[in-house]
């Protein structure tokens, strides 16, 4: 995989820990060959975020109102409870 090809998927979505074990290397090792043609790259990190959902967050907040726990309302959306509180406007 060339460097330009790295920097393509990584920009696509891909992490560098899977690219990483997809060529067999370290993500050291896979940063230092891109940076060795591209000096000035910096890589996409964390997980991809799509658009907030407002029936999603509609959702948490009537849930919440019903008087579940942040923990139950997190459980059922996959979410933590810290970011039930966000939502909901308690943080």
């Amino acid at each position: 995989m060339t460097p330009q090809q790295i920097i393509k998927r990584n920009a696509g979505g891909a992490s560098l820990m899977q690219l990483a074990q997809e060529l067999g290397i370290s993500v050291w090792a896979l940063k230092r060959r891109v940076r060795a043609e591209v000096p000035d790259w910096r890589p996409r990190t964390g997980r991809p975020r799509g658009p907030a959902d407002p029936n999603r967050d509609k959702e948490i907040r009537r849930m919440r109102a019903e008087g579940l726990s942040l923990a139950e309302i997190g459980d059922r959306f996959g979410l933590t409870k810290q970011r039930i509180s966000q939502i909901v406007g308690e943080a």
